[in-house]
Order: structure tokens, then sequence, then C-alpha cells
């Protein structure tokens, strides 16, 4: 047993750090005193050194270990009531409005006049439950939309509506303070009125209002994240709000860097036929074939120059080979569906209002409620994107599994267990159009141009060397 004055105090050094083991370092509990100092602002500390400190798995009766334990139970605490805070300059208020837009759209069919158009199914309108009073910031290049085809007389004209996974995103990052309202959203955000609308003319821009006042309380109360999570997470297809693992999964891509926006119905150049599934299965054995059958061996007794026209007499089942027309399946209940279109932050021009073809189309399950989809089930999950074919840049033998994982058809399933969340790619892959002859065939010339011509360029070399030696000697 130690004594009080035997305390260890050693310090790790970074190569002992290195040698932690990463499993063993997930186990241990996380040191406060570290994010202590990072609070308090103490010279000489780094945020790359913050680890896990250590645990005493039983304790062993010395004062000093119980001083240990209680500065860590201060620490936690400091750790705790520390109070987060904005600038006012980047702060932004939003209104939790839950039905506005489905009774707004209910009006429309009385009062015609009262909007000029509503825009594309992908504003999600009744899904639309938080106004932003002064959306500052970048995130508000991705997030949010302002409603086109409101006139100027409408109240909240002008301002960024979110929906419920992006609301609840900028309030997990303090971007964003969620206030219920206390009155209609007349008195929050009034349109323009008829003299100054007149006066201004065709301005398209909100009523100017001055900056909100966080303190002022009597129009509103604010919420915290409990009841945020509480206003805004619901069950599967519930209107004005996102399921949890739906929202598990926008959060985790957008803290990645990626543009997530819901996915929408996606036209198609032409439309498909419907196909039932034995109609595909019948399509395989059809009688006009061009592989005809014959009797005795596929490749005759012969002389063959290339691969290509050995293999070619090979193919007799036919293959797949993708169209730009799918042949929709009649399965009405269709148990994946995509939730998410996702672009890439690269640099390239991103607008909400025009985005170009996403980059990825995820579609979110869960792995309680979910089995493992069957052939028919992702067949129709491919049907229900468009053609997109690999990028024409990816040519050669070298970039052929980059164009078989792409496809012509491919879907991101987010897999979602208990929070834990795993990708898997399908895509509608094509093999039949990867020849690999011409490839075999062209190394093959190659190396007959290299030993070509030098046959027998050496017969005789060296003939007669030693002939004679020591004869007569």
């Amino acid at each position: 047993m130690l004594d009080d004055e035997d305390a260890p105090n050693v310090d790790r050094t970074a190569a002992d750090e290195g040698h932690m083991d990463e499993d063993g370092a997930e186990d241990l509990a996380p040191d406060f005193r570290l994010f202590e100092a990072m609070l308090k602002k103490k010279k000489g500390y780094s945020g790359t050194s913050i680890r896990k400190g250590e645990k005493d798995f039983e304790q062993h009766g010395t004062q000093a270990q119980l001083n240990s334990l209680e500065h860590s139970r201060q620490v936690m605490e400091e750790i705790q009531s520390y109070e987060r805070f904005h600038k006012y300059d980047t702060w932004n208020r939003g209104w939790f409005f839950p039905t506005y837009w489905a009774n707004a759209l209910g009006d429309k069919v009385k009062d015609p006049s009262k909007f000029r158009e509503f825009g594309k199914d992908d504003l999600f309108l009744r899904n639309r439950v938080v106004v932003v009073e002064m959306f500052t910031g970048t995130l508000q290049k991705s997030i949010g939309r302002t409603i086109p085809g409101v006139t100027k007389f409408h109240p909240a004209f002008g301002k960024s509506w979110l929906l419920p996974e992006e609301a609840l995103f900028l309030v997990e990052r303090g971007n964003l303070d969620l206030w219920y309202p206390n009155g209609p959203i007349e008195s929050l955000m009034p349109g323009w009125p008829r003299e100054a609308a007149e006066q201004r003319g065709n301005n398209e821009k909100p009523f100017p209002q001055s900056k909100p006042d966080p303190s002022d309380y009597s129009k509103g109360t604010p919420l915290s994240l409990q009841a945020a999570y509480a206003m805004l997470i619901g069950i599967e297809g519930e209107e004005g709000k996102v399921s949890l693992r739906k929202y598990q999964v926008y959060a985790h891509l957008k803290r990645a860097g990626f543009h997530v926006f819901p996915a929408w119905e996606e036209d198609e150049e032409e439309t498909a036929q419907p196909w039932s599934l034995w109609s595909w299965m019948t399509s395989l054995l059809d009688i006009s074939s061009p592989y005809e059958s014959q009797n005795g061996p596929l490749v005759q007794p012969g002389v063959y120059h290339s691969y290509k026209s050995v293999y070619s007499r090979l193919q007799q089942i036919p293959r797949h080979v993708p169209k730009k027309t799918a042949a929709c399946s009649k399965n009405s209940k269709r148990p994946f569906k995509l939730d998410y279109f996702v672009w890439k932050a690269d640099g390239a021009p991103f607008t909400k209002g025009k985005p170009r073809a996403p980059d990825f189309r995820v579609c979110v399950v869960d792995a309680k409620d979910t089995i493992i989809p069957t052939l028919d089930q992702i067949t129709t999950l491919l049907e229900a994107t468009p053609y997109s074919p690999p990028n024409e840049s990816w040519q050669g033998p070298g970039r052929m599994h980059q164009r078989l994982k792409h496809g012509h058809r491919n879907v991101l399933i987010a897999v979602v267990d208990c929070g834990i969340i795993s990708f898997s790619r399908f895509s509608e892959a094509s093999f039949a159009l990867e020849d690999q002859t011409p490839r075999f065939d062209a190394s093959r010339s190659i190396r007959g141009r290299k030993n070509g011509g030098g046959r027998g360029g050496g017969r005789g070399r060296g003939r007669g060397r030693g002939r004679g030696r020591g004869r007569g000697g």
C-alpha cells in the first residue's frame, strides 16, 4: 500500500502516448483537467494533446487518490457548468411554426391570388417548420430555402424556412436559437404594407426590420436542445418531423462537409414501361437471341490468331447490358427509397435553387427493422435513379474497377445501428461492356514485336570456339 508521501507523480511522455493501445485508450475515462486548461486559456496548451485519463480500478486508501478524485469531480462540474455564448453579429433566431405551410397550402385553394406560384416538389413546403428572422453565416448557402412565388404582402416574405433536420443541426452547432412564438407570424415578421410597397415598386427584398433582441421574451420562449429534439424528431413519414436515423445520417454528412438535401423525384428522359420480375426472367430466354445452338465443341479445332475470336465463341449466356430507360417494377411497397441527395463540397459552383446532378444518392435504413435487401428490392431502388454512366475520362484498363464500382446506376445505403452509421454501395454494373480480349491481344502483339525478327539471330554464335585447343600440343 502506498503512503501519502509515496504518491507517484510521473508525467507521461509523448513516446509513451504513441505506444498506447488504441482499444485500451477508448476504455479510459476522459481527463477533464485538459478541458479545464482549454477553457482557462492557459499558455503552452495545445489542442492536439488532449488524451484519455488513466483509470484506477480499485481504491488503495491513500489521501493522494482521494484528492485526485475530488479534484476530478470539481473540474467535471466546472466543465459542465461552462456557459457557451456566441457573438451577436452571428446570432440567428428561428421561430417554430409546425402547421403554417400546411394551412397556407389549404388557403391557396380558397384564395389563388394570395400566391403567384409555388415551386417544385423539392421545396417540401409541408415539412418546413422553422423560419429564420435574419440568416447570417456561411451555412445559409446550403441550408434553408426562401419560398418563391410568395407576394411581398405575405408575412415572412423573403425569409429562409428550414426543414426539421436543418433546424436541429443548426441548434446542435450553436448557430441557431429556436424559439416558440407567443403570437401569429404576422406579428413577428409582417409583410410589406401597401403604401410602402407602392413607393418601393418592384422591390423583392424583405420588409426592413431592426435586429432582434435576444433578451426580449415578450414575443416567445426560447427552447432548449432537449425541447428541440422533442419538437423536431418523430416517426418515419410524420409531417413536419424527421426520424432519428435520418437525422443522424444527415448530421453525419453535414459534419463531413457535404451538401445534403432531401431527395425528390427526378425526371427521366423517357418514360419507362412497367416490367415485372417474371418478364425480366423470361427475357433471358429470348428465342431471338443471336447465340445459336450447335453440336460439338464451342471452339472448333483450328488456328486462332487472337483471344477475341476464341472467347466470342464461348459467349453463350446473354449478359446484362444497362439501358438508359429502366424497366420499372410493379412492386408498389418499395421498402427502400431514396432519402437524401448529396453533393461534394469540392469548390464547384453550387446553388440551392438550381443544384447540379447529385454526386451520391442515399437510402437510410435501420439495422434492427430492415433485413438484407433482395434482388427485386435492389432492382426497384436502382430503377428509381436516373441513368448515370461512368465518366468518360475513366477510360483504359487501369480504371476498370472504378467503372464497375460506379456502374450505370448506383445508390448508397446508409445502415444505422444504434447511432453507428455504415455505408454500402449498390450499383448496376456491366461486366459485358468490359471486354478484356483486346487487352490480352495487345499484350500478345507487344511480346511478338519484341521477339519477332530476332529468331535465329544468334545461331552459330560461339561455334568453333576452342576448336583444336591443345591439339598437337
